[in-house]
């Protein structure tokens, strides 16, 4: 079937599935899964990587009498393969490979903090070459600039009362109304 736009798409329960249409129905799927997830009380895990193989020997017999046993939380999160990692490395391999992501997640989270710093810096020093008139006229812009932003984004969320529903209607049927 052929839409207005001259798209082809297929009805699929009620809904359109076009080129447009194939995440609308994403997300209808993804709402009906969450719903039912709230209505049933039920938990969705999700799995990324696939467990590590059987130990053997000592650690095997370990991890049995463990099985039974309530998991441990790790005191500090862990890092996570790279995808199809998990398949082929052995736990030696993965420790070497959480504890490379960790100290280079510090040595990123360090230049993120250098990189503010220096944003500030370069800030003030561009503030410091204007007048104090044109300092003033610049902040009076971006402070009437923020309040538009501010405006439109009120008139972007949706009221509670019914489209096309005027406040004054509203406030009528409301004295109307019955105790």
């Amino acid at each position: 079937m052929k839409t207005r736009t001259g798209m082809k798409s297929s009805r699929c329960g009620g809904l359109s599935v076009g080129r447009s249409g194939i995440g609308r129905l994403a997300l209808w799927a993804m709402a009906a899964l969450v719903a039912a997830a709230l209505v049933t009380g039920d938990t969705m895990a999700v799995v990324a990587q696939e467990p590590a193989a059987p130990a053997s020997g000592v650690a095997a017999k370990e991890s049995a009498a463990t099985e039974g046993a309530a998991p441990k939380r790790r005191s500090e999160p862990r890092g996570r393969l790279p995808a199809y990692y998990g398949e082929v490395i052995d736990n030696q391999q993965r420790e070497k490979i959480y504890d490379i992501q960790s100290r280079i997640l510090q040595q990123i989270s360090q230049l993120q903090q250098q990189i503010v710093q220096l944003e500030q810096q370069r800030d003030a020093e561009v503030v410091a070459v204007l007048s104090a008139e044109q300092a003033a006229k610049v902040k009076e812009l971006t402070e009437a600039a923020k309040a538009k932003r501010l405006e439109g984004a009120k008139r972007r969320k949706p009221s509670s009362t019914p489209a096309g529903a005027s406040d004054a209607a509203t406030a009528a049927n409301a004295s109307t109304a019955k105790p």
